[in-house]
């Protein structure tokens, strides 16, 4: 696919991962986070699976809309907005999904619209993220 179809209104990029105890001990190592925000629910649920924490979706959702920057390296997130739907546990496999919604070529913008869903197509997360290039 060319640049120019990556970021074409309606392009889409998916991601998918199946969620590891690993996973969540590493995202919490790398972000030096020990413990999950007030917000978010315990880390294990009763189901005796680890939940995964909000911000691993976040940088899940992130990814893929980075996909439609024209440089990744470059690419600056300039807003996002994400809304949690429901918790990801250990063994779920997440697809994070991003469609370019809106496009300005002046700016060099793009307004990404993103989803979260596990195996049982439940919405984990939504929102939208506004990208900008140099």
């Amino acid at each position: 696919m060319s640049l120019e179809q990556a970021q074409a209104i309606g392009a889409t990029v998916t991601i998918s991962k199946t969620l590891s105890e690993a996973d969540i001990a590493l995202f919490l190592l790398v972000t030096n986070e020990t413990t999950p925000s007030s917000d978010e629910p315990p880390l294990t649920s009763r189901h005796s699976r680890a939940v995964a924490p909000l911000a691993m979706l976040a940088s899940l959702l992130a990814s893929a809309a980075a996909g439609h920057a024209r440089r990744p390296a470059s690419a600056r997130f300039l807003t996002q907005t994400i809304r949690y739907c429901e918790p990801a546990y250990t063994d779920d496999t997440v697809t994070a999904t991003a469609q370019v919604t809106s496009r300005d070529d002046a700016a060099h913008a793009l307004l990404i619209s993103v989803t979260c869903e596990n195996q049982e197509g439940r919405r984990l997360a939504e929102g939208e993220i506004l990208l900008a290039g140099d």
